[in-house]
C-alpha cells in the first residue's frame, strides 16, 4: 500500500520534463529501477519501482502481448487517483519463455503517459495533494485503546445490496446466473455522502449474503459483481468513495454459503415458507479453504477493515469462530470480529435487530457467559415493520415511502453514545443503486439533530439515554 503520493507525482513531473522538455531517449537509471520485473504476456504481476525515499510509485501491474510478438505493453492502474500509465516496453526481442524485461530504452518513442481524472488535477495543481493513504497497522494496537477506537465510530451506515435487492425476498435462494444481479449504477459516492451528512463515521458494507454473490472482485468464484452485467467491484469503488469522504469501512460476511454446497439441494425449499426452507441441508456448507481464501482477499485487497460483522444463521462454513478470528488476525490484528449467534468469539459482540445496552447487561444469557467482548454493535433496518418485501434490503418500490423517524434514529444514536455501542443503521441501495429519497431525507435530518443546528422535539425519548 502506497504511503505517500509526492513521491509519485515528483517522479511523473520527472518523465514529463523527460518527454516533453529535454528530448531525453536514453535509457532511464534513476529514480526508477527498471529490471525488477520480468512479466509474461497475459500475466498479471507486482511490479515495484522504487523511488530514493524507498517508497514505491506503482505497485499493479498486468502485462498482455499484441500483434507484434515483440511488442509487450504493461498497463498499470493507480487504485486510489484513477491515473493510468502505459509503458511500451522496448523492442528486445523477448526471452524462449515469452518473458520480457521491463526496460524504458529509447524514451522518446516507447514511452506513454496518461493522466486523468483526479491526478491530472493533482499535477496541473488544481486541487491540493492528499498524502494519507489508509495502511494496515502490522503492530498491534493494545485492547483498551482498540476498543475505545471502535467505539468511537458510534453510528454508521450498513449498506445491504444484493440479489435479495431484486428478488423481494429477504433471502434467494435457486440463483445461480449472475444476471440476475440487475443493478443499473452503483452510486457509493452518494452512500459515503449521504453518511457523512448524517453524522456517521463507518460505512458496514455487505461483501457475501449467503447465496454466495460476491460485491468483491474474487478469484474464488466466477459467481460474483464482476462478471454481473454492472461488471465493477463494487468494494473496490465503496472504498475510493469511503477514503474520499472520510468514512471508515468495515465489513459484513456471511459464513455459510449455499453454492459451496456439494449435496443436491430441494427444489422446494427455495421460498420462505416452502416444505425444506428449514431442512438442515441449508447450513451444510463446509469450504473452510474457500472461506479462508474470501476472508484473506477482503484483509489484503481492500485496505483496512475496523470490523467483520459474520453471519452464522446458515452455519460456519466448515471454519469454526475461534479458528476465523485467528485467520482475520494473521492479516488484520487491529480488526474486530464478531458473529450475530453460534459459539462466542472475537472482541466485537454483536446484536442483530438489538438496541444500546452496556456489554453483559444487555442480554445475559448470550453475553454473560463470555468474557472476551470489548464493545458492542447493534443493528436494525432503517425500514419498519411492513407486509411484503424484503427488510434489510431494498424492499418493494410500494415501501419507498415507508422510514423510521429521524427522532427514533437519533435516540438510539445517544443510546449508542451512553453506552459505548457502535449503531450500524441498515439501509439498502435500491435498483439503480442509490439511497432511496426518503433514506436521504430523514438521515440528513438526524445529522442536523447530531450538530444540534435544529432543536430537539419533545418526540425525542432522550431521558432513557441521557
Amino acid at each position: 500500500m502506497m504511503k505517500s503520493y509526492k513521491s509519485q507525482f515528483a517522479l511523473i513531473h520527472f518523465f514529463l520534463i523527460c518527454f516533453c522538455g529535454t528530448g531525453f531517449c536514453g535509457k532511464i537509471i534513476y529514480p526508477w529501477n527498471a529490471a525488477t520485473a520480468i512479466v509474461k504476456a497475459g500475466e498479471s504481476v507486482t511490479v515495484w519501482f522504487d523511488a530514493d525515499d524507498g517508497h514505491f510509485l506503482w505497485s499493479q501491474a498486468s502485462a498482455n502481448k499484441k500483434a507484434d510478438a515483440t511488442m509487450f505493453y504493461i498497463a498499470i492502474f493507480d487504485e486510489v487517483d484513477e491515473a493510468t500509465a502505459i509503458f511500451k516496453c522496448s523492442n528486445n526481442p523477448p526471452a524462449s519463455d515469452g518473458s520480457k524485461f521491463l526496460t524504458l530504452d529509447g524514451l522518446a518513442s516507447d514511452f506513454y503517459l496518461r493522466l486523468v481524472g483526479q491526478a491530472g488535477k493533482l499535477l496541473r495543481d488544481e486541487i491540493p495533494l492528499d498524502t494519507t493513504v489508509p495502511t494496515i497497522t502490522a503492530k498491534k494496537i493494545p485492547d483498551d485503546i482498540r476498543a475505545q477506537q471502535i467505539s468511537d465510530m458510534e453510528f454508521g451506515m450498513f449498506i445491504c445490496w444484493s440479489l435479495s435487492t431484486f428478488s423481494g425476498h429477504e433471502w434467494t435462494r435457486g440463483v445461480t446466473d449472475v444476471s440476475y444481479f440487475k443493478a443499473t449504477g452503483c452510486d457509493t459516492d452518494q452512500w459515503c455522502k449521504t453518511a457523512k451528512e448524517a453524522g456517521m463515521n463507518y460505512i458496514l458494507f455487505l461483501t457475501k449474503h449467503h447465496d454466495g454473490f460476491c460485491l468483491w472482485n474474487t478469484d474464488t468464484t466466477d459467481f460474483k459483481v464482476t462478471n454481473s452485467p454492472l461488471g465493477i467491484d463494487v468494494l473496490a469503488k465503496l472504498r475510493k468513495s469511503c477514503d474520499k469522504y472520510g468514512m471508515k469501512l468495515a465489513l459484513y460476511f456471511s459464513e455459510g454459503d449455499w453454492s459451496w454446497i456439494e449435496q443436491e439441494l430441494p427444489k422446494d425449499g427455495l421460498v420462505p415458507g416452502s416444505k425444506e426452507w428449514r431442512n438442515p441441508i441449508w447450513r451444510s456448507s463446509n469450504r473452510p479453504d474457500l472461506k479462508k481464501k474470501q476472508l484473506k482477499e477482503l484483509c489484503t485487497n481492500y485496505g483496512p477493515i475496523e470490523f467483520f460483522w459474520m453471519d452464522h444463521a446458515q452455519g460456519t462454513g466448515g471454519l469454526d469462530h475461534k479458528a476465523t478470528v485467528d485467520w482475520v488476525h494473521k492479516f488484520q490484528p487491529d480488526t474486530f470480529v464478531g458473529f450475530n449467534s453460534g459459539e462466542p468469539a472475537g472482541r466485537l459482540c454483536i446484536r442483530e435487530r438489538g438496541r444500546p445496552g452496556k456489554v453483559g447487561d444487555y442480554n445475559k444469557h448470550s453475553e454473560g457467559s463470555y468474557t472476551g467482548y470489548l464493545t458492542a454493535e447493534f443493528t436494525y433496518p432503517i425500514l419498519p415493520n411492513h407486509v411484503g418485501g424484503a427488510d434489510w434490503f431494498y424492499s418493494l418500490p410500494k415501501h419507498d415511502a415507508l422510514c423510521h423517524p429521524a427522532e427514533k434514529l437519533y435516540a438510539d444514536y445517544l443510546g449508542a453514545k451512553k453506552y459505548g455501542n457502535i449503531f450500524s443503521l441498515d439501509v439498502g441501495p435500491n435498483y439503480e443503486g442509490k439511497l432511496r429519497d426518503i433514506d436521504i431525507k430523514t438521515l440528513q435530518k438526524v445529522g442536523q439533530y447530531i450538530r444540534g443546528e435544529i432543536p430537539l422535539t419533545p418526540t425525542i425519548p432522550t431521558r432513557e439515554y441521557k
